[in-house]
């Protein structure tokens, strides 16, 4: 869900950042679980720190204020919001160490016996962030509050998958209407934010990593960015050339000119007639000529075949 950090601290969208700070520091002092036992503190004290990791920090708020909290929400992540933030220096300046108030217990519990840990994961205690000591990247309490991103897999039909569709994927008993875009070929992996393993109370859910797979089609075979199919024609019609109807993936009807001389397994490029790419392109659809020999003749068959191979045919 988008967040408005402004309305969240309470600031104008034009604040300074002296006022954002002071706002800040007003609604941690408030809501730090040291100092605020109500069930709602320790969502209302996740989100301020949420706000202030963004908004405290120039090119993020730039990026904030340009794409909105929608468009900011999908290109950033949490981790993204709280990297090179230092929340360990910022809470020691308000009286709170490593999480906990300063009274010399605050690397496992502040003074009402708070721990970091049970909130945000055990890698957020002592002011230690998810991978390091205290002193390394600051301290993070947000580190481990997201969900784990889920792995599923689907197969979708070649119409889907050219044409973009679809699909209902299930995540710990939950389903999620997926979309399949345009031209996904098989092993493309799609991120679906959000809708991955849930979270602790007040985290946010990992995301759905979906692989794809695409089912064969009667017709038509992928050959790298290429679609390949088989035309299949007479001996008489390789040897004089023909034209043959055939349909290409989109459902339209084309004339395919097979020229006189036409040797079996020669390809034909129909140009733009493939698959769907990216920037709303068409790849190539390769027809692939097949000469269909008779398995039985009529005596007037033989014996013009004869004549042909007298002839050195």
């Amino acid at each position: 869900m988008a967040k408005d950090y402004y309305k969240l601290l309470g600031v104008a969208r034009d604040a300074s950042a002296d006022d954002i700070k002071k706002a800040f520091r007003k609604l941690a002092m408030q809501y730090h679980p040291d100092r605020n036992s109500a069930p709602e503190a320790e969502g209302k004290f996740k989100e301020a720190n949420e706000a202030y990791a963004v908004l405290s920090d120039a090119e993020k708020r730039k990026q904030y204020d340009m794409f909105g909290a929608e468009g900011f929400g999908q290109k950033y992540s949490n981790e993204d919001i709280f990297s090179n933030f230092d929340f360990r220096s910022i809470f020691e300046d308000m009286g709170f160490a490593g999480g906990g108030e300063a009274n010399g217990r605050g690397g496992g519990g502040g003074r009402a016996g708070f721990d970091f840990g049970s909130i945000f994961g055990s890698g957020a205690r002592g002011g230690r962030a998810r991978g390091g000591g205290a002193g390394g990247g600051g301290y993070n309490p947000f580190a481990q509050q997201s969900g784990s991103d889920a792995e599923a897999e689907v197969t979708v039909t070649f119409h889907e998958a050219f044409h973009g569709g679809e699909r209902e994927v299930v995540v710990d008993g939950n389903e999620t209407r997926v979309r399949i875009p345009r031209g996904v070929k098989s092993g493309t992996r799609l991120r679906v934010r959000g809708k991955g393993h849930a979270a602790g109370p007040g985290g946010t859910a990992g995301d759905l990593m979906l692989t794809v797979h695409v089912g064969a089609h009667p017709a038509y075979r992928f050959s790298g960015e290429e679609l390949e199919m088989d035309v299949s024609v007479g001996i008489s019609d390789v040897v004089l050339g023909t034209t043959v109807e055939i349909e290409t993936p989109d459902g339209l009807k084309h004339n395919l000119k097979i020229p006189a001389g036409t040797s079996p397994g020669q390809k034909m490029r129909l140009r733009g007639k493939g698959f769907p790419m990216k920037g709303g392109a068409f790849g190539d659809l390769l027809a692939r000529v097949v000469m269909r020999t008779p398995k039985e003749l009529t005596d007037e068959q033989r014996q013009h075949f004869e004549a042909l191979r007298a002839l050195g045919l």
